[in-house]
Formats: C-alpha cells, structure tokens, sequence
C-alpha cells in the first residue's frame, strides 16, 4: 500500500525525538502515512498505544521503523498492512481487533508477542525465516485454514492459534515445545511424519514413516459445542492390516482400534496403522475441544463404543 507522504503533517504526531519513537496520534485523518523522519530525526518506531482505536483504516509505515509497540495500532478498522523490511519487534497485541485478512512478517522478526495480531480476518499467513518463538494467543480468533511454520521456530505458545478454521498444518523439525497451541480448531487433523519435533504433547516421536500412502482419519460424532459425549471413528485404507489408538498426550498404552468408541473429556486422540509386515505408518492426531461438561460429570477414562 502507498499514500502520498503528505498525507499528514508532522504536527499530527507527538514524537520524542530523543528515541526516535511516535508516543501519540493526534490528527483527525483516517488515512495514516508515518513519515521516515520528523523534524530531521528518523522516525524508528511506534510507540504502545500510539494509534489504538484511532478509527484508522489504512497506515502506511515507514521502511525505518525498527519496532511496533504494545497494542499500537489495536482496535481500529485496518484490513491490509505492510510491514518493512526493517521491522525486528511487534509488541503484545499490535494489531489486535482489526480487520486483516493477510500478514507477510519481515525476516528480521524472531519472536511474536502474545496477542499481536489476534481477533482479525487473517486467511493468509507468512512468518519470517528468523522466527523462533510465537507467543500465546499470537493468531487467535483469525480465518487461517492451512499454516506452514518455518523452519527455525522452537516453541508455539499456548493458544497460540485459538480458534480458527485450521485444517492442515505442517510443523517444523526445529520444534522443541508445544503445547495446547490450537485449541477450537475442530476440523484440525495432524500428520506427524518424519523430520517432524523429538516431542509432541509429550508423545516421543521416531521415524515411523514406513507404511507409503497409509490415509487415517480421525472423524468426530460432533464438531459443535456440547454437553455429551464425543464418538470417535477411525477410518483407514483397505492396505492397512490394523489401527491402534490412545486417548490423552501421556498415554504410553495402544489400543486396537475395533469399533467406533466414545471419549468423555477434551483431549487428544492419536492413531497409527500397521500393514501386514508389521510397518507402522505415520501418527495421526485430532483434538477433541468441544466437550463442555460440567467439571464434576468428566469422567477419567474412554470406553469402548458398544
């Protein structure tokens, strides 16, 4: 995006130049374009708060700024941002409660802070190559369908990806911590194959990749919110010999799958195949998040489905 650089005037921002940061936005336009210097000084960042529910619908940011602050541009009605090249920290909530709906992250940003771009319309997401830690809630309440985390990041945060229509994600080897990360993404398969983390949810996991074209699929009674409880069926392809599964990211003990059962709690359900060689096939995972029992009527264990 591009605005004529007179868009506003220098006056429009309260700017300490000792820093070089923006702490307040007083013009009355709607449209915003941060000038590269102001009053001879470069202008290298955004303070907190410093356009937060300002009613702004579109800004231009400079290719100078360095940082965005906490909840800087939070709260107005952005639906398109270009961050520079420049640009190495985004503070806790920055964008929050806007309306993007695609966010390209510069490669010199290695960490994103809690909230930064939650609560927005955000289908499409890019992240920086320097990427090692998303923080909580980084990308909650958003539109993404399909993630690809780059190589390089370590830990994912929790609820990190609350709430979207997720489907597909694909997980660096690089990946030390994760947990709880995706929580309400009902229609969220895994696929762990190889190369993925030595540990997920606390399952080990080992070059199991063996059975080739071995399709899994994990299927809910019900991706709506309820009170009772939730069947599981396991579908597999007729070149697989058996299915095993576990409920829970500490279980050790496999099951063979039989018939569809019936899990009473929220939690994870894993499943992996094995052919008639005794190959195991990747490990399929699906989360189980819209059980809303009352605390006291979860039950401890999952029982065969009869």
């Amino acid at each position: 995006m591009t605005l004529d650089n007179n868009t506003n005037k220098e006056s429009d921002f309260v700017f300490e130049s000792r820093i070089g940061v923006i702490l307040d936005y007083i013009g009355t336009s709607k449209i915003v374009s941060i000038p590269e210097t102001i009053k001879g000084v470069t202008v290298s960042g955004v303070g907190d708060y410093a356009f937060q529910r300002k009613q702004i619908t579109q800004v231009v940011l400079p290719k100078t700024i360095k940082s965005i602050g906490v909840s800087s541009f939070s709260g107005n009605k952005l639906t398109s941002i270009t961050l520079p090249e420049s640009l190495e920290e985004i503070g806790s909530s920055a964008f929050h409660s806007n309306r993007l709906t695609e966010i390209i992250i510069p490669n010199g940003v290695t960490f994103i802070s809690h909230g930064s771009f939650a609560n927005n319309n955000i289908a499409s997401l890019t992240l920086p190559k320097d990427l090692v830690f998303i923080s909580g809630y980084a990308f909650a309440h958003n539109k993404l369908e399909k993630l690809e985390i780059v190589e390089g990041v370590m830990i994912i945060d929790d609820d990190a990806f609350f709430n979207n229509p997720l489907k597909s994600v694909k997980l660096p080897s690089t990946l030390k911590k994760m947990a709880g990360a995706f929580p309400r993404n009902p229609q969220l398969v895994w696929e762990v194959v190889d190369g993925s983390p030595a540990y997920f949810m606390g399952i080990r996991l080992r070059s199991i990749l063996k059975v080739e074209k071995a399709k899994i699929l994990i299927e809910l009674s019900t991706i709506d919110d309820t009170k009772e409880d939730v069947v599981v069926t396991v579908k597999y392809g007729d070149n697989l010999n058996s299915v095993e599964y576990k409920i829970g990211e500490d279980t050790s003990e496999w099951s063979k799958y039989q018939e569809p059962f019936v899990v009473e709690r929220n939690d994870w359900v894993v499943a992996r195949a094995k052919d008639e060689n005794g190959d195991y096939s990747a490990i399929v995972l699906r989360k189980i998040t819209n059980i809303c029992k009352p605390a006291q009527s979860i039950g401890m264990v999952s029982k065969i489905f009869g």
